[in-house]
Formats: structure tokens, C-alpha cells, sequence
């Protein structure tokens, strides 16, 4: 069966996600990986470790690629306490960006360059069989050489674009390219498959859905929803059981809602709820207060990074 496509423009075109053959998003991330020589891992730089996805970054070294970790909503934290604090020790190659703010857009467009300079030059290059990688494909893929022959064509450079829900991969691109290539939304999993965009004369990237290692994927109908909720991987008006989330934060960050909302709760999050919806004048029949919204209210202001860290 022929491979369709839906294009948007002459130079941005989308595999239709209406294919009945549509694959599930880990196989369409493995697919771009296989398919790039440069990978981006776009994170938030507020929740480094948590929005890892280290399934995908092994399964890029297997391949040979070249790894780049964005720190995305860099604006959000303080960049020298994030470096002092250890945790992206482990990060061999990374760029702060705020796509927000449009910070560290040069810096990594030079990254890029430079590594897609080392690989035509061989010094990069994937040491893949490609007997081994083809089957990769065809593994993956009904449409194994069709999608193969999409993706790789002539002597391009392609840059893969990875993450976790709603880190900021589609609004990397879109600061990257200086137009609105990639369709971007609030919502978590707004986009559904993949997009090859120009980025350069010999440079092209390939954006994917978000994808969450398999530990997060399975604990999503667990008490791990609190992270997905936290993290912003679930959105504020998606998540169940908000107020749960907003006691959990309070938990772990002490202080933090009571000093954005001047409200003294002492811990409780019962306590700041309920006087922040009497200040809101959320109110539900009888003249109590919607909890459920208010709860709602403070986890858009804590993943639109209003209240921070």
C-alpha cells in the first residue's frame, strides 16, 4: 500500500495520521531515530531527569547518532544553579534554549552545523549494518523501504527532535526555522505524526509525537500521574484528581504556593484551595467553593511556569 502524505507547504509535509496504518509513537520515534544522523532530546529544563527518555537515548547510541540534549524554558531556572547542582554532569553536548524568549536559538543552530559538518566528513558516521538497519525498518514498518526512502533522499543531513509531551518540541522547531513550520499547542500530544521540515540547504529535521519511557507509560493509571501532572506531560484540565497533585507539590516544594498566592495554608493544601477559590470567587451552589477548579487554576500556573521552583 502506497505511503500518504498530507503537505502543508512546499517545504513541510506530515505523514497523514489518518493512515489506518498509523503506528504507535515509540515505533514513529524509533523510526526518525533510525532515520536522522544528529538526535535532539528537547527537555524541560526545570524537570531534567524526569523528562529523560533513556530507553531512547540508548536506543540512539545503538544507531550511532549524534545526541544533543535541549534544556528548553531555560528562563524558568537559574542556569549557573543548574550547572552547580550535578545534574546534567552526564549530559555530554548540551544547549539552554528558551523558545519562549527565543535564547540560545544561535547557539544551538552553530551545534547543529558543526556536527552535521563532522559527520559528512565520516568522522560521525552510524556504524550500522545495513542489512541490520533495513530489517530495523521493515521491523518497525509495514511500509519498511517507503518510509526508509522518505526520510533518507540524496545527501541530507537529518536531525531527529525527541521528547517527552509537551517539552517544547514543536516551538523548538518553529524558533530554529524562524516561521511557524511546525504546528504547535498547549495540550499535551498535540502533534500526531511526523513532520520533515528544511531547516537549511543540506540540514533537514524531523519532528515526532512526544513519546514517555516505558516506566512512565505504564504507571499512567497509577499514583505516577502526579509527575505526568507535575512535569506537564498530563495538562491542567486533563488531569485527574487535581487537588491530589497540588498537595504533592506543596509536599515536595514547602512554601513555594503559599508565598506566589500570599496566602499562609501552613502545608495545607485543603487550606490555600479553599481561600484562593473564595478570592477567585469560585463558588459552586450552597456558596462553597470549586475546589476542583480552583486546583486546576494552580496547576496551569505551575506548568505554565508562573510559579517557580
Amino acid at each position: 500500500m502506497r505511503v500518504k502524505f498530507a503537505f502543508s507547504s512546499r517545504r513541510t509535509r506530515k505523514i497523514d495520521s489518518h493512515n489506518k496504518h498509523r503506528q504507535e509513537y515509540p515505533s514513529l520515534a524509533k523510526e526518525v531515530i533510525l532515520s536522522s544522523d544528529i538526535v535532539l532530546e528537547v527537555l524541560d529544563a526545570r524537570f531534567i531527569k524526569e523528562t529523560r527518555n533513556f530507553m531512547m537515548e540508548e536506543f540512539a547510541r545503538e544507531h550511532g547518532k549524534i545526541l544533543i540534549y535541549i534544556l528548553n524554558k531555560a528562563d524558568l531556572i537559574d542556569n549557573v544553579k543548574t550547572r552547580e547542582s550535578g545534574i546534567i554532569d552526564d549530559l555530554n553536548h548540551y544547549v539552554f534554549v528558551s523558545c519562549k524568549r527565543n535564547q540560545g536559538r544561535r547557539e544551538l543552530r552553530q551545534a547543529i552545523k558543526m556536527e552535521a559538518k563532522n559527520f559528512k566528513r565520516g568522522k560521525k558516521k552510524a556504524d550500522v549494518d545495513q542489512e541490520e538497519l533495513d530489517k530495523d525498518h521493515l521491523d518497525i514498518h509495514k511500509h519498511g523501504q517507503g518510509y526508509k526512502k522518505f526520510f533518507k533522499t540524496g545527501q541530507e543531513v537529518h536531525v531527529g527532535v525527541i521528547g517527552y509531551p509537551n517539552v517544547g518540541k514543536s516551538s523548538l522547531i518553529n524558533m530554529l526555522t524562524g516561521r511557524g513550520a511546525a504546528r504547535t499547542s498547549p495540550k499535551a500530544g498535540f502533534t500526531r505524526g511526523i513532520q520533515k521540515i528544511r531547516l537549511s540547504q543540506g540540514l533537514t529535521l524531523l519532528d515526532t509525537p512526544g513519546v514517555m519511557s516505558d516506566e512512565d507509560a505504564a504507571a499512567s493509571q497509577s499514583l505516577n500521574l502526579k509527575k505526568h501532572a507535575m512535569i506537564g506531560v498530563r495538562t491542567y484540565d486533563s488531569t485527574k484528581n487535581p487537588e491530589f497533585v497540588i498537595a504533592q507539590i506543596m509536599k515536595e516544594y514547602p512554601g513555594l504556593l503559599e508565598s506566589y498566592y500570599e496566602i499562609n495554608a501552613d502545608g495545607d493544601s485543603e487550606i490555600i484551595l479553599e481561600e484562593l477559590g473564595k478570592k477567585r470567587k469560585f463558588l459552586i451552589k450552597g456558596g462553597a467553593v470549586d475546589m476542583d477548579r480552583v486546583a486546576r487554576i494552580v496547576l496551569k500556573d505551575w506548568q505554565s511556569g508562573k510559579i517557580r521552583k
